[in-house]
């Protein structure tokens, strides 16, 4: 304080510029929670899109396993040689492509979504071939297919997401 009750300039512009250093710090700070948040938010929203994606593909693996020869019939259902090698292979395709999506080991996601694809992609004349129904069993086929095609697109996208750094 100066003379008798006034206030020295000096003293203002201090006071000013730490209540100005005070509040920066706060907006910084909430700054940066706000930051973390959105980046758990992601990695949150990240983790429960991969395990929904492939929600179908672990399911199918699990059941697999626990009706083997249910697997081993659809084999031979289709047509396929070696039944038995190919319920397996089915198997172990499913359930690791999908722990390769969820996990993203070492960014591996890729891999575990090309997987799936082309899994996904030979279902189509395999197990779908609605070309060679006749109607209305045809189009149930065909819109099977449709939802195969849009599951392909999700994990194309999971490919390129797979090396998303956080």
């Amino acid at each position: 304080m100066g003379i008798k009750g006034h206030i020295n300039i000096r003293t203002i512009s201090r006071l000013d510029s730490l209540l100005i250093i005070c509040r920066l710090a706060s907006l910084f700070n909430k700054l940066v929670k706000n930051q973390m948040l959105i980046q758990k938010s992601l990695f949150i929203t990240l983790c429960l899109s991969r395990i929904f994606l492939t929600f179908f593909f672990w399911m199918a693996g699990l059941f697999g396993i626990f009706n083997f020869n249910v697997i081993v019939d659809e084999m031979i259902t289709v047509g396929l040689p070696w039944p038995v090698l190919f319920a397996i292979g089915t198997i172990l395709c499913q359930l690791t492509g999908s722990a390769l999506v969820i996990f993203n080991f070492a960014g591996s996601g890729w891999i575990g979504s090309i997987m799936l694809i082309v899994f996904t992609l030979l279902t189509i004349p395999l197990g779908h071939p609605f070309w060679t129904f006749s109607e209305p069993e045809r189009t149930k086929e065909f819109h099977i297919v449709l939802e195969h095609i849009t599951v392909i697109g999700g994990l194309m996208m999971s490919a390129i997401l797979s090396g998303y750094k956080r």
